[in-house]
């Protein structure tokens, strides 16, 4: 005779959680990490193109958020410096 509490336990020992926002929250930590990953990059291809060497003025700080936000572009050769 299996019961039911041992199902749980065998279930929870293999990692097959049936907590209902189980995937959602695995879902939330991966997007974050993305995010985050993103941003890294964006602050290390803004650097390397030199949008934080005039952080002096509020178009020096606009342009160095604009490049690490649209970094992809400054790759491609687009300047996001604002005049």
């Amino acid at each position: 005779m299996v019961r039911l509490s041992d199902c749980r336990c065998e279930s929870e020992a293999l990692g097959l959680s049936r907590r209902p926002g189980a995937r959602l929250q695995e879902g939330r930590v991966l997007r974050n990490i993305l995010i985050v990953v993103y941003l890294v990059i964006g602050v290390v291809v803004a650097n390397s193109h030199h949008y934080f060497a005039h952080l002096t003025s509020l178009t020096g700080v606009l342009s160095a958020v604009l490049a690490v936000v649209l970094w992809p572009l400054v790759l491609f050769g687009i300047s996001l410096h604002i005049k």
